[in-house]
């Protein structure tokens, strides 16, 4: 039986709004970017900004 709280969507205080694929979705523009941009410092921006998707996605938001 599911709980009240169990739910795949929900938002929270702390982390915004939650659910399943969020990392995956924001790691996108990263991906692109790092394809299409040359400049060294956009592309360790946007490296640093994948690095931290990668974290979120392994860590989740509980």
């Amino acid at each position: 039986m599911k709980d009240k709280n169990d739910k795949k969507v929900f938002y929270s205080e702390k982390y915004g709004w939650s659910f399943p694929g969020k990392y995956i979705l924001f790691a996108i523009p990263a991906i692109v970017g790092l394809m299409y941009f040359e400049n060294t410092l956009i592309n360790i921006i946007l490296f640093l900004y994948l690095f931290g998707c990668v974290i979120g996605f392994i860590k989740g938001d509980k």
